[in-house]
C-alpha cells in the first residue's frame, strides 16, 4: 500500500481552504447578528434596573412626606456630594440649611441624602457636621441606600463643585431633581414647580400624575436654565471630559430617559421635546 492512501486506495479527506473560509465568515456574521441583541438585552435589564431604583426612592420620597405632614424637602443648589474629606477623614454633609438673606443657603449635599435612613441606613447626629470641622464619619464613603442613586447605566455627572468628571461620591447621585420655578408665582408649593427655598406639601399639586420628581440627568438639581427635557442647551459650548456626553445621560437608556413622576410611576421619554411652557416640569402636561 502506498503511502498516503487508505486502506481501500483512497486520499485521507480533510475541510478545504475554502470550506475553512465559508465556515469562518458564517460564525463572523452570527457573532455580528448577535453581539447587539446581547447588547441591547445587557441595556434593557440596567434600564428596568433603574425603574426600580427609581419606584424605590420615590418610595422612600412619600415615605418622608407622612412622617412630616405631607411636605418633602427643601430643594438644594445643583451640587451632588454626599461626603467631604478634611484632614483624612469623611464627613456627612448636613442634608439642609435655611436661605439666609444676603448670604445665600442650602448647602453642597445631594438631594437625596434626606432619604438615607429611609433607603435602610442608620446615621447618628455626629455623622453630620458642618463643613469647617472635622468628621466623625471615619473611612466610611459608602452608606446602605445609596446604590439607589446609582444609575447602571450613568458614566458621569455635573463635576460642580468638585471639579472631577465621576468621583467615588458622584457614583451615588445620577438622579436629577426638579427644581424647576415659574416666574412670579407665589404659595408653599409654587405653581412653577417645587419652591427652591424650603419644603413644600406634595399634595398641593393637583395632576401628580404630569409632574416629574426626578430622572436620568447631567445635572443634580434641574432649574429650566437649559438642562431639562424641554430645553437640552446649558453645557453646549463647555469644554472638558466631563462634558463630552452631557446630553448622553439624559438619554443612557434604550427607549430614552428614565422619569419619575409625583404618582409614583415611571416611564421612559425617548427624546427632547422643546417646550418653554415646561409641561413634565410644571405639571401641566406629560
Amino acid at each position: 500500500m502506498r503511502r498516503g492512501l487508505c486502506s481501500q486506495g483512497c486520499a485521507p479527506k480533510g475541510f478545504t481552504l475554502i470550506e475553512l473560509l465559508v465556515v469562518i465568515a458564517i460564525i463572523a456574521i452570527l457573532i455580528g447578528i448577535l453581539l447587539p441583541s446581547l447588547g441591547l438585552a445587557r441595556s434593557t435589564a440596567k434600564k428596568l434596573q433603574c425603574s426600580a431604583q427609581m419606584r424605590s426612592i420615590m418610595t422612600a420620597f412619600t415615605s418622608y412626606s407622612m412622617d412630616f405632614n405631607e411636605f418633602h424637602h427643601g430643594s438644594r443648589q445643583n451640587y451632588g456630594i454626599r461626603f467631604r474629606s478634611i484632614r483624612g477623614n469623611n464627613f456627612l454633609l448636613p442634608f439642609y440649611e435655611e436661605h439666609k438673606p444676603g448670604i445665600g443657603g442650602g448647602n453642597l449635599s445631594y438631594w437625596g441624602a434626606i432619604y438615607t435612613e429611609y433607603l435602610g441606613a442608620s446615621v447618628a447626629d455626629s455623622d453630620f457636621v458642618p463643613a469647617s470641622a472635622g468628621g466623625s464619619f471615619g473611612s466610611k464613603t459608602y452608606l446602605p441606600g445609596w446604590e439607589q442613586f446609582r444609575c447602571p447605566e450613568a458614566r458621569t455627572m455635573d463635576p460642580y463643585p468638585e471639579g472631577t468628571a465621576f468621583d467615588p461620591d458622584h457614583l451615588y447621585c445620577t438622579y436629577g431633581f426638579n427644581g424647576v420655578m415659574r416666574v412670579g408665582s407665589v404659595g408653599l408649593f409654587k405653581p412653577g414647580g417645587f419652591d427652591d427655598a424650603r419644603p413644600n406639601r406634595i399634595t398641593a399639586i393637583h395632576h401628580p400624575s404630569k409632574m416629574i420628581v426626578f430622572q436620568d440627568a447631567f445635572e443634580h438639581m434641574l432649574d429650566a436654565n437649559g438642562d431639562t427635557l424641554n430645553d437640552l442647551t446649558q453645557y453646549d459650548a463647555s469644554s472638558g471630559p466631563a462634558f463630552f456626553e452631557w446630553k448622553r445621560e439624559y438619554f443612557r437608556h434604550p427607549g430614552g430617559c428614565n422619569t419619575c413622576w409625583l404618582d409614583g410611576h415611571v416611564k421612559a421619554i425617548d427624546k427632547a421635546d422643546n417646550n418653554d411652557s415646561l409641561p413634565w416640569y410644571l405639571g401641566d402636561g406629560a
